[in-house]
């Protein structure tokens, strides 16, 4: 803003004309003598310009496209569509024309209009060549889109593109990034397809009963709602990367891989009314916030699945539904996403340490002992064992306050929480040393890169309090799980 203010300041005459074949052709005539002797918007008539040269120059490029904000309306006419969309709320353009296109609006509107043309100017990043090139047609470097379309589906394209286009710098393209998107496309469909499928007798009356909520429903519709604010935000203030990648992180991780698993078993039970509504919500509220970026995907599962479940919903197509309002949602639920997110991460420890040491997916282990001080935590813990020994495909979950060594067994930690898996014939105790001590260099590395940051005397003076104590934890945790790790590779 301050350089485009600074250059508006001091700006310079401009020369209008240019020599080219095709443009707005300068609406000035000569006579014999060369001296100007007509201006105007009209041309002059024939008896008048009998002896006149019209001026062969044409405007500059940039002059006419500088009156399109307003001569595309109509102008020098009073209009109604002038008097409607002048001036409109936000311009979309590349940073490399904002002297040349942009500035040059705003103070023709001035002008002639005595009004600036628009509110907000969005500026977004230019798609390069892999190689980081400029696209060139002559070249051949550019890209069909309905190439693309064809390829990768518009939806998939058109995710990435909101993505990519708001990064501060310019962006090569991807395939595996379109690839990524089309995975999305997939999971999104695939998981839908589940939820309709499970909604074969929803009851569009059935009122959700908070008070019967558990913890991964408070954690979800919590999750929901926060992902409701920060999409909307996002799209508020133009960041249209922050909004694709909380619904990404939403629809991906915590709906499909989480949600959806953890309800499973609760939809052949007594619960199912309850689940089919926290379902219709989440994924209701999803796809209209997913719209704006994949439009057509999310109109037929909307349109063709959950409308006609629900025909009561307030519109005929998506596309005309209205936005969802998070004022509408649950209210958000700290408490349940803290307790949520100790269950999940010793769930990915404990599938992890399966993984590692080559326990075969399709087999239960046997025991996993959550080693936990706090008494708190293991209430909670203990509360949701059920849960954890499902998703980890565990026999039997045992929360304990100390443990004495396992000869033989797997370990992680999961935030302050020990996880302890035997393995008893399982595990081959060489590549269990390898892999403890391939952690404990992982572990001295963040370190390491932690104390550098702490024994910097400019991060102290400038950093805020709170800002220190926090990598002075994270630090001092990880010192704690190497000690942890260190410890077990000696007890081989």
């Amino acid at each position: 803003g301050r350089i485009t203010q600074d250059w508006l300041e001091n700006i310079r005459d401009w020369c209008i004309s240019r020599q080219l074949w095709w443009g707005h052709q300068i609406p000035v005539w000569y006579d014999a003598d060369g001296q100007i002797v007509y201006v105007g918007e009209e041309d002059p008539s024939d008896a008048e310009a009998k002896d006149w040269v019209r001026d062969a120059d044409v405007l500059d490029t940039w002059f006419s496209s500088a009156l399109w904000p307003f001569a595309t309306l109509g102008w020098p006419e009073r209009s109604p569509e002038l008097d409607y969309f002048h001036p409109t709320d936000v311009l979309s353009t590349a940073r490399d024309i904002i002297n040349l296109w942009v500035v040059r609006m705003i103070f023709s509107s001035q002008s002639f209009m005595q009004e600036v043309p628009f509110k907000d100017v969005l500026i977004h990043a230019t798609i390069l060549t892999k190689d980081g090139k400029r696209m060139s047609k002559s070249k051949g470097t550019g890209l069909d889109p309905l190439e693309m379309f064809d390829k990768y589906g518009a939806d998939a394209c058109r995710f990435w593109l909101a993505e990519a286009a708001m990064s501060g710098q310019d962006v090569r393209f991807s395939d595996e990034k379109l690839e990524s998107s089309q995975f999305f496309v997939t999971k999104i469909w695939n998981a839908s397809r589940f939820v309709l499928m499970n909604l074969d007798d929803f009851d569009p009356d059935y009122p959700l009963d908070l008070s019967k909520l558990n913890l991964a429903d408070r954690w979800i519709l919590s999750r929901l709602r926060s992902c409701c604010e920060t999409v909307s935000e996002a799209l508020n203030t133009y960041q249209l990367s922050n909004a694709t990648r909380q619904l990404y992180s939403f629809i991906w991780s915590e709906f499909c891989d989480w949600y959806l698993e953890i309800a499973k078993p609760r939809l052949a039970g007594d619960e199912r009314k309850q689940v089919q509504a926290i379902l219709f919500l989440g994924l209701d509220t999803a796809l209209r916030l997913l719209h704006p970026f994949m439009p057509f995907v999310s109109e037929e599962l909307w349109s063709s699945g959950l409308k006609q479940v629900h025909p009561g919903l307030n519109a005929s197509h998506l596309i005309v539904a209205n936005w969802p309002d998070a004022e509408h949602l649950p209210e958000l639920d700290p408490d349940a996403e803290r307790e949520m997110e100790l269950l999940m991460e010793t769930i990915r420890v404990i599938r992890n340490l399966r993984m590692e040491v080559g326990v075969p997916a399709n087999k239960d282990a046997e025991m996993v002992y959550l080693v936990e001080s706090a008494a708190s935590l293991r209430t909670e813990l203990s509360a949701n064992a059920g849960m954890i020994a499902r998703m980890a495909k565990v026999s039997q979950v045992m929360i304990v306050a100390k443990l004495d060594e396992i000869a033989q067994a797997a370990t992680g930690v999961a935030q302050s929480t020990q996880v302890v898996l035997p393995l008893a014939g399982l595990i081959d105790l060489d590549k269990e040393r390898e892999r403890l001590q391939r952690e404990i260099g992982k572990l001295a590395k963040e370190i390491q890169g932690l104390e550098a940051r702490l024994g910097n005397p400019k991060f102290r003076e400038r950093a805020p309090e709170d800002i220190v104590a926090e990598v002075t934890r994270q630090r001092d945790e990880l010192q704690a799980q190497q000690a942890l790790l260190s410890r077990k590779l000696d007890s081989f």
